[in-house]
């Protein structure tokens, strides 16, 4: 489907920018990672490209953010609708299929918004890869920074719904829209030839800091902060939340702010990843003898 709808000039966005498009021409000079990268065209082995990439500052700032992402969200997945139902925010029957509506709204919404607003961005600099990396680790860094702060802050709203849903909902919607930025920042921070390698070795990584610990981390956390949360069986058999889950709200509460406060990870991650690039793009300005502009870094 995407191979015969997306127009071409979609579809290789850098063909136009082919020539002007060189990391060697504007490698930062002293950021020896990438330098040695640009000048490497020969046969790289498995583990000399994997050093070379976990060498990256800011791949490692937007890979374990990422995974601080992941697990926040694998955790809420698997366990908010429980806590939303102890918590008397929503009934048994419905408290799965909203929760998980209001994620995928949310990521269908904040995702494609976030695209588009990097897109103009950078319009007309298009060819600038540090330019683009330093505008997607702002935006990547201020979106987290507003998602975990309106989280936190929907703790202590719990007792009106409507207040907590709009401020969970904006914030998901933010912490999502970090999603295509965080691509964009993997991406130009690495050379072209080990830009595939680098996405799947942030896979590898989110993954096994992410979403394999998550379930296991805050399952434990639930149930030794809200024992009376576990599952039980009613008369015909099914499984239904144990009454007495009321009588550990505070436990729940508990249970929420770990899940939340984890992305403070991101916001350190994302953060680091942005300082460097703003050195980066000014690095590679000065070597270009260009003036130093734009963005909150000049």
């Amino acid at each position: 489907l995407c191979h015969r709808c997306i127009p071409k000039h979609y579809n290789l966005p850098l063909a136009n920018y082919a020539e002007p498009y060189d990391d060697l021409a504007v490698t930062t000079p002293t950021s020896p990672v990438l330098l040695d990268d640009a000048k490497s065209h020969g046969t790289s082995t498995f583990f000399g490209e994997t050093t070379i990439i976990l060498k990256n500052p800011i791949f490692l700032g937007a890979t374990f953010g990422l995974a601080a992402f992941t697990f926040t969200m694998n955790g809420m997945i698997s366990f908010a609708p429980a806590i939303l139902i102890g918590f008397g925010l929503m009934d048994e029957s419905i408290a799965s299929t909203a929760f998980g509506a209001l994620v995928v709204v949310a990521g269908l919404v904040g995702a494609p918004a976030s695209g588009y607003l990097q897109d103009m961005l950078c319009r007309g600099r298009e060819s600038d890869r540090y330019f683009r990396l330093r505008s997607a680790a702002l935006q990547l860094t201020v979106l987290i920074t507003t998602g975990v702060a309106l989280l936190l802050v929907s703790l202590a709203c719990m007792r009106s719904k409507i207040v907590f849903f709009a401020l969970l909902f904006t914030g998901f919607l933010c912490v999502f829209a970090t999603q295509t930025v965080t691509t964009i920042v993997l991406l130009m921070c690495v050379d072209q030839s080990h830009r595939g390698f680098a996405m799947g070795l942030s896979t590898f990584l989110l993954h096994l800091f992410g979403d394999i610990p998550a379930g296991v981390v805050l399952g434990a956390l639930k149930d030794f902060w809200a024992p009376h949360c576990g599952s039980k069986s009613d008369a015909s058999g099914k499984d239904i939340l144990d009454p007495k889950c009321h009588l550990d709200k505070d436990g729940l509460r508990y249970t929420l702010a770990f899940a939340y406060g984890w992305l403070l990870w991101c916001v350190l991650c994302y953060g680091f990843a942005f300082i460097v690039a703003c050195k980066w793009y000014q690095e590679a300005k000065a070597k270009a003898g260009t003036p130093r502009h734009g963005l909150m870094c000049s």
